[in-house]
């Protein structure tokens, strides 16, 4: 009795030992997975880059993820769910007041935005990652179409409603513009293409999202109003 006890002990700590070992490698693939496609993007990298970068088998990714495609989505869901948490709490929290509209637009703007600027202050190098790769798959119909839709979709469109809430009476081809303007210069803002380094050479840099997102809220709250007011200098078509 004793002795087959001690073999079910022994077997049940192998069986935890493997499972986190298991776990840990899935994990380092994401990461480092992560980190080539957003610098090579998902053509430019292969799945043996992935693992001799990792030091495991090529197998590896077929059995935590069985395809390059299929790994390269999980990269990014696992992103999603946080992100998408936060910004539903700050626009929970956020009230919608059309009397008001600049606070409102304001509100809404850091609502959406301003999750995204603190994950990639302080959720570490993964997140930086993320965040040029988010801009690269947003560029790329195929992607956009087929993915962002399907994990993006409700929270955008719960903030289009917000600004609905906010501009009552607005044409709805404009309302869609806000919505995708703001996220056009949200994702150019993350996306640390050093294009501001070298506008102003190398007085700022594209890599300080924190300081960066100042002003990108107030230029992106004066084009939404800009966008929704009645004296806008152009008409909807």
């Amino acid at each position: 009795m004793l002795l087959r006890h001690s073999m079910k002990m022994r077997l049940s700590r192998m069986n935890k030992q493997s499972y986190k070992k298991s776990a840990d490698l899935r994990q380092q693939l994401l990461d480092v997975a992560e980190q080539l496609f957003s610098e090579k993007g998902y053509y430019g990298t292969s799945i043996r880059d992935i693992t001799e970068k990792v030091g495991t088998r090529l197998a590896s990714v077929n059995y935590h993820f069985e395809s390059k495609e299929k790994l390269f989505l999980e990269v990014i869901r696992r992103r999603v769910q946080p992100l998408s948490q936060a910004r539903l709490a700050k626009l929970h929290a956020l009230e919608i007041n059309p009397k008001k509209p600049r606070e409102t637009v304001y509100g809404l703007v850091t609502s959406f935005a301003g999750p995204m600027v603190d994950f990639c202050n302080n959720g570490g190098p993964g997140w930086r990652n993320y965040c040029v790769l988010i801009a690269q798959v947003a560029a790329q119909r195929t992607w956009s179409k087929e993915f962002i839709g399907e994990e993006y979709d409700p929270v955008a469109k719960t903030f289009i409603a917000a600004l609905a809430e906010t501009f009552p009476g607005l044409d709805d081809f404009r309302l869609h513009c806000c919505f995708q303007f703001l996220l056009g210069t949200m994702l150019y803002m993350v996306c640390d293409n050093q294009r501001i380094d070298i506008l102003s050479d190398g007085k700022y840099t594209s890599n300080d999202i924190e300081r960066m997102s100042h002003p990108f809220y107030d230029y992106a709250t004066g084009g939404i109003l800009a966008t929704a007011s009645e004296f806008s200098m152009t008409c909807s078509p």
